[in-house]
This record gives structure tokens, sequence and C-alpha cells, in this order.
């Protein structure tokens, strides 16, 4: 089963993102084989190889925006949930500004 998921949190941390994949999609794999920083751009500053790499350089420097992408390698696995919709929505932090966006695919 393939689904995208998007992921929004107010703080920008490497940490964060990485409990959430390790909870989430544990066999995963990058999307991509390099990052070009900025994204999409003409003469990039730097390209990176690792997903892990780019999302410390985006936690040190907010200004960056990046779309990072994994695919789960377990097509047949289960998929994870943390809790029921209604439980959830009651907890959920409303988003501002300074959310920053993680996807799964």
């Amino acid at each position: 089963m393939l689904a995208d998921i998007y992921i929004l949190a107010n703080p920008r941390s490497a940490a964060l993102g990485h409990l959430f994949l390790d909870r989430f999609l544990p066999d995963r794999v990058p999307s991509a084989t390099e990052y070009q920083v900025p994204q999409y751009a003409d003469r990039p500053e730097m390209v990176l190889t690792n997903a892990a790499d780019l999302i410390r350089l985006c936690e040190a420097r907010p200004e960056l925006r990046h779309a990072v992408y994994w695919n789960n390698r377990d097509l047949l696995g289960e998929l994870r949930a943390s809790r029921s919709r209604s439980a959830s929505s009651r907890h959920r932090p409303k988003p501002t500004k300074n959310c920053h966006a993680w996807k799964v695919a």
C-alpha cells in the first residue's frame, strides 16, 4: 500500500523528525539520491547525498525550505497509527506560521 503522509510540527528538529520516522516508517529508504541546496536552484550552493545531512542542515539554517521523501521498503507491512482520530484531535497543536512539513511517501 502506498500513501503520502505530510507531517507538520512547530519545532524544526532533526531529532523529532527521526523519532517520527522511526516510529511510523522504520523500514525506509530515501527516494532521492541527491539533494540540491537550495532546492530547485539553477546553481546550487551544495549537493548533498544523504537525507540525514540535509535534515541537519535545514535544522541549522531555518531559512532553508526543502522537501524530503522516503519510500517504505515493506510494501506489505502493517500500517502504524498513534491514536484514533477523535482522541488525537483533542491534543493536536494548532499550526503556526513556524510549522515545518516533512513528507513520507
